[in-house]
């Protein structure tokens, strides 16, 4: 999928997934900002972030989930302890927080 206007709309939910599993990039409206979001686990996605973010490698992206299985799932643990569904960050931004396996 290619640009395109959409509205803040659920009946545009099939493309943004359609996107997202293609590796596409898509633009999302948070609280305060537009976010740009990709799969972490699409190469081809985190290789357009970084492109269209002009951001440098060495620089890590954000991951945001919804649950620790998902964050499991992507080869990360924490050593920090946390609650599920505490709202508080699982890994507090540092790398010093978080590991990979």
């Amino acid at each position: 999928m290619t640009g395109g206007a959409l509205s803040n709309d659920l009946a545009n939910l099939p493309r943004i997934v359609a996107a997202l599993r293609a590796g596409g990039v898509v633009l999302l409206p948070t609280d305060t900002v537009l976010g740009l979001a990709t799969l972490p686990n699409m190469q081809a996605g985190v290789d357009r972030l970084y492109a269209l973010k002009d951001r440098p490698r060495a620089k890590a992206l954000p991951i945001m989930v919804a649950t620790s299985e998902q964050l499991a799932d992507l080869g990360v643990s924490s050593h920090t302890n946390h609650r599920a569904g505490s709202g508080q960050s699982v890994c507090a931004g540092r790398s010093d927080d978080c590991r990979r396996d």
